[in-house]
C-alpha cells in the first residue's frame, strides 16, 4: 500500500492523476471489467502486405478486437466508436527491437477497456507493417516509411468503412453510431491516426520533402511523390496496382469526427484545413523519437534520421487557429483535475536539448494538449528520455515471444537485450505506472470527445467563454496587475475561479465597472464570472 501511495505521488508530480469514481456515461467508468465483452480477431478486410523477407507483396487478413459493454446489460444502441491503433515502428514486435507493437499490447488493451467501461465501443485495429529502417540511404528510409504510413491509413479507412457497413447491412452487431467515430493512436499509431484525419488530398503528398530524389521503379520515381497512387491507390484506397492494393466496402464513408494521438507526430501542418476533424494530444515534452515541437523523426532501432515532422506543440495551436477544436477549446472544464494539470503546464519554457530542436521549447496555451513533463535524461543518453511511459510488458511473455520469433525466422534475438534497451527510456516500467498513465490519458480525452461528438452529458462539462464586447470586457488580458472589469449592465457579483474550479476571489459590487488587483495571483489561466442584473457571463483571464 505504501509503495502504491508513493507511486501515485510521483506520477502526480509528473502530471499523471489517479481518477475518481463517478457515474457519468462517456466521462467516467459506468461498467466494470466483468461487464465488458471482447470479440477478438474480427476480419475487417484483406490487403497486400510487404513481405518482411524481401519477396513480393502477399495478401494479409486485417484484424481487429472489439471491446464493448455487454449488450445484455447496456441497452444503448447508438454508441460512439473509437478505433485504437498500436505503436511499433511499422515492424512486428521483437523484429522492431521492442516488446510492443501489436493490438494486444498492454497499453492498447487497457485503453480499450477504459473506453468500453465508459460506454464507448473500442476496436483495437491491426494494420499492415513493413519498411526498410536499416537502409544506409536516408531516401530509402524516408520513402519506405511514408509508404508504410500510407498503407496503414488505407487500412484504418477500410476499418471505418467495415464498421459502417456492419451497421447498415448486418443489423448493427456492435451497436455503434456511425456518425460518431474517432481514431486514437499510441506512438506509431499516433502518426497513423493524425495522417488518417488530415491527409486527404494527393497534393498534400507532393510537398518537397515527400518527393523522391532517387529513381528505383516501381516503388520510387525521381521527381514524384514517394506515394504513387497508380501503385498504392488513391487517398481513399481505390485504384492502384492489384499487386499492392485492394479496395473493400465500396459505397461506405471513411470519414471520422475526431482524432487523438498519444505520442507520434503529424507529417506536416499544411495538411490541416478548416472543417477537418478535431484533435487532442498527449505527448512527452522530451520524446526522443517523435518531436514535441518540430524536428526529425528518428528510427528507434538504428537511430537514423527519416523526415521532418511537427509535434503536438505545433499542430494543436494550428488546428485551434483553424477552428477545428472549437467544441472544447473555449470550455472551462471547471473542477476537472486532468484539464487543470494540463493547463498548469502551459505558459512555461522547458529544456529541450534534443537533436534538431535547440535548447528550449515554449508551451504557450495549446488547449487540447496534455504535455507530459518528465525529468530530462539527456545527460545519460538522448534516447534515455521517456517517450511512452504508458507502455509496459511482462518479461516472461517477452521471453516466450522472442523464442517463437527466433524459431519462425531463424533469428537470434535476445529477450534480455530487448528488455534492457527498452527500459532505458522507460526506466521504472511497470503495470501500475502504465495503467496510471493510461487512466490519465483517457480521463483527459473523454470530456473533449463528449464535446466534439455531443454525447452524454456534454453540455454541462464546463462553462464556455460567452462574453461579448457589447456585454462585458476584461482588460488588459493577459495581465499582471490591475484589471478592469466593465459591463453595459449593472454588476452585482464578481467571482474568480482557478483552473481547478476553486473560488479565489469574490465580491459584491454596484455599478458598471470594477478594478481587480491580480498582483497576488499566480501565473496561469483563471475564469472571471460576472453576475449583472440581467445576465451571468464568464470569460478567461490569463495572468502572466
Amino acid at each position: 500500500m505504501k509503495k502504491q501511495l508513493q507511486l501515485a505521488l510521483v506520477l502526480l508530480s509528473m502530471g499523471v492523476i489517479t481518477s475518481a469514481v463517478a457515474q457519468d456515461r462517456y466521462h467516467d467508468p459506468v461498467f466494470t471489467n466483468a461487464q465488458i465483452t471482447i470479440t477478438p480477431d474480427v476480419t475487417y478486410g484483406t490487403n497486400q502486405a510487404i513481405s518482411l523477407t524481401g519477396g513480393p507483396p502477399v495478401p494479409l487478413a486485417l484484424k481487429m478486437d472489439i471491446y464493448q459493454p455487454n449488450q445484455i446489460i447496456d441497452n444503448v444502441t447508438n454508441r460512439p466508436l473509437i478505433l485504437v491503433l498500436h505503436t511499433g515502428n511499422f515492424l512486428p514486435p521483437i523484429i522492431n527491437g521492442s516488446p510492443v507493437g501489436s493490438r494486444k499490447d498492454s497499453a492498447v488493451v487497457q485503453a480499450c477497456m477504459e473506453f468500453a467501461k465508459r460506454g464507448y465501443v473500442a476496436a483495437a485495429v491491426s494494420y499492415r507493417l513493413g519498411w526498410n529502417p536499416a537502409s544506409t540511404e536516408e531516401e530509402v528510409r524516408r520513402g519506405t516509411l511514408l509508404q508504410a504510413v500510407y498503407r496503414a491509413i488505407l487500412d484504418v479507412k477500410t476499418a471505418v468503412r467495415f464498421m459502417r457497413k456492419e451497421e447498415a447491412t448486418n443489423n448493427n452487431p456492435y451497436k455503434i453510431d456511425n456518425n460518431k467515430i474517432a481514431v486514437y493512436g499510441h506512438g506509431t499509431g499516433g502518426y497513423v491516426a493524425l495522417a488518417t484525419a488530415y491527409l486527404n488530398q494527393q497534393s498534400e503528398m507532393e510537398l518537397p520533402k515527400f518527393v523522391s530524389q532517387i529513381d528505383a521503379p516501381p516503388l520510387f520515381v525521381q521527381g514524384q511523390s514517394y506515394v504513387i497512387p497508380a501503385l498504392l491507390g488513391n487517398i481513399d484506397g481505390t485504384g492502384g496496382n492489384v499487386t499492392f492494393n485492394n479496395y473493400e466496402h465500396s459505397g461506405y464513408s471513411n470519414t471520422i469526427n475526431m482524432v487523438m494521438n498519444v505520442g507520434g507526430a503529424l507529417a506536416d501542418t499544411a495538411w490541416i484545413n478548416p472543417g477537418e476533424p478535431a484533435v487532442a494530444s498527449v505527448q512527452c515534452i522530451r520524446d526522443p523519437f517523435a518531436p514535441f515541437h518540430s524536428g526529425i523523426v528518428v528510427v528507434p532501432t538504428t537511430q537514423g534520421d527519416v523526415v521532418e515532422v511537427q509535434g503536438a506543440n505545433v499542430f494543436i495551436p494550428n488546428a485551434t487557429l483553424k477552428g477545428l477544436n472549437n467544441a472544447f477549446y473555449n470550455v472551462m472544464f471547471l473542477g476537472d483535475p486532468y484539464t487543470a494539470r494540463a493547463r498548469s503546464l502551459y505558459n512555461h519554457t522547458y529544456s529541450y536539448d534534443l537533436i534538431n530542436a535547440g535548447g528550449q521549447v515554449v508551451v504557450d496555451y495549446p488547449d487540447g494538449l496534455f504535455p507530459i513533463d518528465l525529468p530530462s535524461r539527456t545527460s545519460i543518453n538522448r534516447f534515455a528520455n521517456q517517450g511512452s511511459p504508458w507502455d509496459w510488458w511482462d518479461i516472461n511473455v517477452l521471453t516466450a515471444t522472442v523464442a517463437a520469433v527466433n524459431n519462425a525466422t531463424g533469428g537470434n534475438y535476445d529477450a534480455n537485450t530487448i528488455n534492457s534497451s527498452n527500459m532505458l527510456s522507460n526506466p521504472d516500467m511497470s503495470a501500475a505506472k502504465g495503467k496510471t498513465f493510461v487512466d490519465t490519458i483517457i480521463n483527459y480525452f473523454c470530456p473533449r470527445i463528449m464535446r466534439q461528438l455531443q454525447v452524454g452529458n456534454w453540455e454541462s462539462l464546463g462553462l464556455q467563454n460567452n462574453s461579448t464586447a457589447q456585454q462585458m470586457s476584461v482588460y488588459p488580458n493577459p495581465a499582471n496587475g490591475l484589471v478592469t472589469i466593465s459591463s453595459l449592465d449593472n454588476i452585482a457579483l464578481i467571482e474568480v475561479y482557478d483552473i481547478s474550479g476553486k473560488v479565489i476571489f469574490s465580491t459584491q459590487t454596484h455599478g458598471n465597472k470594477f478594478n481587480l488587483n491580480t498582483g497576488e495571483f499566480l501565473r496561469g489561466m483563471y475564469v472571471v464570472k460576472v453576475q449583472t442584473d440581467k445576465h451571468i457571463q464568464t470569460t478567461k483571464l490569463l495572468i502572466q
